[in-house]
């Protein structure tokens, strides 16, 4: 890979990074579907991940209108499910973990 295809892939990850925090800050570090307080950069079911609300497989964008941040135990546990349907289900039985 040339270096100057190398420097743009970082500006773009790095671009991606800093959008991903400003979400992560909007819902206080906090998984939108159980509730969990996450951190940035751990391995873990309590990690914070980028989470599509309409996943890409099923048409979904990447663009910032349709990310969330969600702790990878549910992030896993939903895959490319409904994400309205699977919130009501964690929100109803808690059956994910996080605050109760």
């Amino acid at each position: 890979m040339s270096e100057a295809k190398s420097r743009q892939n970082r500006k773009r990850y790095d671009r991606r990074r800093r959008q991903f925090v400003r979400v992560c800050e909007a819902q206080n570090w906090r998984c939108c579907y159980c509730g969990t307080e996450t951190e940035l950069g751990i391995d873990g079911p309590t990690c914070a991940t980028r989470e599509e609300v309409k996943a890409r497989s099923a048409g979904g964008s990447r663009e910032l209108t349709n990310t969330v941040m969600a702790c990878a135990r549910c992030n896993s546990t939903r895959m490319a499910g409904d994400a309205f349907a699977f919130y009501r289900g964690v929100r109803v039985g808690m059956s994910v973990g996080g605050a109760r």
